[in-house]
């Protein structure tokens, strides 16, 4: 239309300025008009893709919490960890899309754990031992799931090297509490993972790990009421504690159950070993709640500062249970939970349930904190809770069990300044307790 325009006023003999301005003008007018075409055709499919986009969001958001729903129903009374991790690739599915799945269960795999399960093509020709050592203290400290893309070496024209893209990768760890069990790993070469991946892979993840742990700690109550299997049985005449189930991590309060006090528990063990310990143990709590690390320090630090206040005495015990972690990988987690859980039951029992304060303390131990108990009356103590577990056994589902403790003994100072302080010469003594050949005391003056 405007060459026509500018042809009819050239040939109705329109000076030549009048024509170059029109056509200038005309010019102008459709550069504008196209590149108002451009930006409102832009704008349209960016709209549209942006629907798309959350539309999919939504749809994919909406799949990972009917996941969350449906893990209940699928892993619920799944006892062994391989087979739930192996489970959550059916789960995985309709929220992240991947081509290609592997796993590994870490539990005493060592530092290069080999894949316990590999499908599709983007695993088969690697290495089973996909997981480096920089990878896996990534994900412990992050505790996320990591993206990545990954490339392999080929050689190109005269022997020169160049890398091909081959495949985006999401490495989802799965923690129970503070550990690290196991790694999924997924990949597809279609494109990247995003963000929502991400986040919804830790959380089917740790959901699954839930519902596991609930599963476990169930299936230990029924067999601690109805099998006497972990009893702590003294070699020598002494005290004899019941049942206990527990956790293995120190970032969470746990409660101990006492299951010998249940009336329909009674018939479980001998008469007068029941009276015994009822008359032993009257003033025990039926539930006893061994503190989180973090728990236990807030308060001892307020009873640090009131004996400094008061010139009062005050000890502290950090108390390591010896050979638990060989314990654990030669007979399983919930051998070594009900060793451990026994000897903190019989800890509680000695105790002043009044003032003394017990927490977490690595994976292995425990701190008790002695408000008014000077580092003599501490060392004594613990030298009394020594004997007693040394001669002691637990009676197990794979037979008698033995166990020892090393024991580090400080008390408050004028040198200690603060509680840290205190806690820290606790630790160098139980440190000198484990390089003596563990199963004793030491005190860190």
């Amino acid at each position: 239309m405007a060459f026509a325009f500018i042809g009819a006023m050239y040939v109705t003999d329109i000076s030549g300025f009048w024509i170059s301005l029109v056509a200038v003008l005309l010019g102008a007018a459709v550069l504008l008009g196209g590149y108002i075409g451009y930006l409102t055709e832009r704008a349209r499919r960016m709209l549209f893709l942006e629907t798309e986009i959350n539309k999919s969001m939504t749809n994919r958001q909406e799949l990972w919490a009917f996941t969350l729903i449906d893990l209940d129903m699928g892993l619920s009374g799944i006892l062994d960890f391989k087979e739930l991790i192996a489970l959550l690739k059916k789960h995985l599915e309709p929220v992240i899309e991947f081509d290609s799945y592997i796993l590994t269960s870490l539990e005493g795999q060592g530092p290069k754990p080999v894949a316990d399960k590999i499908e599709g093509e983007l695993f088969e020709n690697d290495d089973q031992t996909l997981w480096s050592q920089d990878l896996l203290g990534k994900l412990t400290q992050t505790r996320q799931a990591t993206i990545s893309a990954e490339h392999e070496t080929e050689k190109g024209f005269f022997g020169m090297e160049k890398q091909r893209f081959t495949s985006y990768r999401l490495d989802v760890p799965v923690f129970n509490d503070s550990k690290m069990m196991g790694v999924i790993s997924l990949r597809r070469d279609s494109k990247p993972f995003d963000d929502l991946d991400m986040i919804a892979s830790v959380s089917i993840a740790a959901q699954a790990m839930l519902i596991f742990k609930r599963s476990t700690r169930s299936s230990a109550v029924v067999l601690d009421r109805t099998v006497p299997d972990s009893v702590i049985r003294p070699k020598k005449a002494g005290d004899v504690t019941s049942t206990t189930s527990l956790s293995s991590s120190e970032s969470k309060d746990m409660e101990v159950t006492d299951h010998g006090f249940a009336e329909s528990d009674q018939t479980l063990v001998p008469k007068n070993v029941m009276n015994h310990i009822k008359k032993e143990e009257a003033t025990a709590k039926k539930t006893i709640t061994l503190m989180s690390r973090e728990n236990a320090d807030k308060i001892a630090v307020d009873r640090y500062r009131t004996a400094a206040v008061e010139s009062e005495p005050l000890s502290i015990l950090i108390i390591e249970v010896d050979g638990l972690s060989k314990l654990r990988e030669q007979d399983g987690d919930e051998v070594a939970y009900k060793v451990f859980a026994a000897i903190v039951k019989y800890i509680f029992t000695k105790v002043d349930k009044e003032k003394d304060i017990l927490g977490r303390y690595g994976q292995n131990g425990l701190s008790l904190l002695m408000p008014k108990v000077d580092m003599n009356a501490a060392e004594k103590f613990a030298e009394t809770i020594r004997q007693f577990v040394g001669n002691a056994s637990y009676k197990t589902a794979y037979g008698e069990k033995n166990a020892t403790l090393s024991i580090g003994v400080a008390a408050i100072t004028d040198d200690t300044g603060d509680y840290g302080s205190m806690v820290k010469h606790a630790d160098m003594a139980l440190f000198v307790a484990k390089k003596n050949g563990r199963n004793c005391v030491k005190v860190r003056l």
